[in-house]
């Protein structure tokens, strides 16, 4: 079985708590997570405005960020699109929490 999301329990910081599907408690720290993205998505993300509106969707078992990405449509209009990680990626760079 691979691993998803089951539902966000808590946020401190920039750290993210889950209950998996594997009834794991992980934690997600994006400050280590996002060490080797772009630095433009990095410093956007670690913005306390911007983390606090990480959200969880029960379709996909995974975690996105809303309107975070920026582009433009066929007509060259502005728009902003959503943000999601791929759940076996965040599973990897999560720390089980011992209870």
């Amino acid at each position: 079985m691979l691993p998803r999301i089951e539902k966000i329990i808590s946020k401190n910081g920039f750290e993210l708590t889950c209950l998996w599907t594997t009834q794991e408690v992980r934690v997600i720290d994006f400050n280590k997570f996002l060490v080797d993205y772009p630095t433009s998505l990095r410093n956007k993300i670690l913005q306390t405005e911007i983390f606090s509106t990480i959200e969880f969707n029960p379709e996909s078992k995974t975690i996105f960020f809303p309107a975070v990405l920026k582009g433009l449509d066929t007509k060259g209009k502005e728009y902003f699109g959503e943000l999601d990680f791929c759940p076996d990626v965040l599973y990897a760079n999560s720390q089980n929490v011992i209870l």
